[in-house]
């Protein structure tokens, strides 16, 4: 635990109460962004008109909170209070799933703050701010659109290799470049494997083997091994609480990276987590 000095503590505040808008933002818009692109690209393949032009702006903070023409103040844009005013001075048409952006947002500071209290305001602490931003990114967007925008995964893979290269972050850059292939490769051979023996699609998307790769530039096979242990443990005891309650069954399609994206951050929080080395204490007992 770092103590903040008050200067710095009001200085992360305000920085992440700006940031957290931002986030929100993102995960609203760019998954139309990215379906508008998608639509436009496959009328142009079939050679068709495309009536609606209109572009979707990817840093709109208006655009992905609101659906109002209205002229509103900035306390309309502040994280909770955002919430407060969408619900009191809107009507519910007006306000583009309040509940949603107040978690998002809630959710963003939440974890910056204990970040900064843990690391301190460091280079490192912001490294880890902006993989921790990423996962939140990755997981409400995967959970609302089923998608996983490459734009996110492979750019933080990307950083994570150069920063391990740089020596920002605490892992020697083969290790970066070995989790990062193993991320990919290993579970895109098991899907392969499995989908061929079985005769049926692939069971997971390319996006959540490029996010794996991610995890793994970022934090090595090993803790990529305990995030997949973590994150299959989760995931079935959802699955099972979800079908006795009759809301999915065995064909039913689950976004994946909300899983990954909390094993992840909770096995950087807690080693209780790290299988790995607990199967190596038992693997060692006589």
């Amino acid at each position: 635990m770092n103590e903040l000095s008050l200067i710095e503590t009001i200085s992360c505040l305000i920085g992440l109460t700006l940031i957290a808008p931002i986030v929100s933002c993102i995960i609203r818009q760019l998954p139309r962004k990215m379906l508008a692109e998608y639509e436009s690209e496959c009328l142009e393949f079939l050679k068709l008109e495309n009536t609606n032009k209109q572009k979707v702006k990817l840093l709109s903070i208006k655009d992905s909170k609101f659906k109002t023409d209205k002229k509103l103040n900035i306390l309309f844009f502040i994280p909770v209070l955002s919430y407060v005013f969408a619900k009191t001075k809107l009507e519910p048409s007006e306000a583009d799933k309040p509940e949603l952006l107040l978690v998002i947002e809630t959710l963003t500071i939440s974890v910056g703050i204990i970040t900064l209290m843990e690391l301190g305001l460091t280079p490192y602490a912001i490294c880890q701010l902006i993989f921790y931003f990423s996962l939140i990114l990755v997981a409400f967007i995967d959970a609302e659109t089923k998608l996983i925008p490459d734009i996110i995964s492979l750019t933080v893979l990307w950083l994570g290799l150069i920063l391990s290269v740089l020596g920002f972050i605490p892992i020697n850059p083969s290790i970066s470049v070995l989790g990062a292939a193993s991320g990919y490769f290993l579970p895109w051979l098991i899907s392969k494997i499995v989908c061929y023996r079985a005769q049926k699609p692939d069971g997971m998307g390319y996006g959540d083997f490029k996010m794996l790769a991610m995890l793994g530039a970022w934090l090595g096979p090993l803790s990529l091994l305990n995030i997949t242990i973590l994150a299959s443990i989760i995931f079935l005891l959802y699955f099972s609480i979800m079908k006795m309650a009759g809301k999915v069954n065995k064909n039913s399609l689950i976004p994946f990276a909300p899983f990954l994206s909390f094993a992840t951050w909770a096995i950087c929080q807690n080693q209780l987590f790290h299988f790995s080395e607990h199967l190596r204490i038992i693997m060692l007992q006589p």
